[in-house]
């Protein structure tokens, strides 16, 4: 579950109300111990999905590289839970670890400038024998 727009807060919010309204509820202390580590959970949360949505426009990019016909990108979010799988996690917890998170953003960059080095290639070798030999016959 994606937190967009606001609801990390709203959900701060709407709990930190319901604990100030319920005075049979927790005391002083509790309240403010469990808002603390509600809030740290949010952060937490809001985080995660800052780096899926990071992962995820990487691995886009690759998808819009690719030649139609030329391969297919596995599903975006069944890749990111073999990802989590390989190691041992759920994709919430992969995707707050931070140097996990650096580590398949970097691979993902590597691979998509590695498809756009080919296309590059691909583009030039049909433009450049045609303008080699264009200038052979010129000067011939």
């Amino acid at each position: 579950m994606a937190l967009v727009n606001g609801q990390a807060y709203r959900i701060h919010s709407n709990l930190t109300k319901h604990i100030h309204d319920n005075k049979h509820g927790m005391c002083g202390r509790e309240a403010q111990g469990f808002k603390k580590k509600l809030r740290a959970t949010l952060e937490a949360l809001e985080a995660a999905d800052a780096n899926r949505n990071a992962i995820e426009e990487v691995y886009r990019g690759i998808q819009e590289l690719l030649k139609p016909g030329g391969g297919r990108m596995p599903d975006f979010d069944g890749w990111l839970q073999q990802q989590a799988e390989r190691c041992g996690l759920g994709v919430r917890d992969f995707m707050a670890n931070e140097d996990l998170v650096r580590q398949n953003e970097e691979n993902l960059k590597d691979i998509r400038n590695v498809i756009q080095k080919r296309a590059d290639c691909q583009s030039a070798s049909k433009i450049h024998p045609l303008s080699a030999w264009r200038a052979e016959f010129e000067d011939g």
